[in-house]
């Protein structure tokens, strides 16, 4: 397992996704990825609502996972198999270094993020 500020041996080191709390802490939660997907931390990611596991949100889906609900913590190689990982559920995310399936942009999912407590800004690498 990774841990997205820490690397064994080394000081404070930031991935430039998660920037901080926000308005809500940064809490993550267990998600199932369904298999024949290959996604990347930083993927926004919905719900299939008949299985109960997730895959990368795409607007034009009907399966319930067209509503992004949570972004990947880490890179999850589910092609062979379903994979269990950690998805952040709330925090201060730098949009820059999120994934957004194809009909998803910042705009149209920033309001629906945020009342959620995922809070998405535009932060230039560099200044974070």
């Amino acid at each position: 397992m990774s841990y997205p500020y820490y690397t064994k041996g080394s000081p404070f080191v930031t991935d430039n996704l998660v920037l901080g709390e926000g308005s809500s802490k940064v809490r993550t939660f267990g998600v199932k990825i369904e298999s024949g997907q290959n996604l990347s931390k930083g993927a926004l990611i919905g719900k299939v609502t008949s299985t109960g596991k997730y895959k990368l949100s795409l607007s034009a889906a009907t399966d319930g996972s067209q509503v992004p609900i949570y972004i990947l913590g880490d890179d999850a190689d589910a092609t062979s198999g379903d994979l269990n990982c950690l998805a952040y559920v709330s925090g201060m995310f730098n949009a820059r270094q999120v994934t957004f399936g194809t009909g998803h942009t910042f705009e149209s999912v920033f309001a629906q993020l945020q009342a959620s407590g995922i809070t998405l800004t535009q932060a230039i690498k560099g200044e974070v």
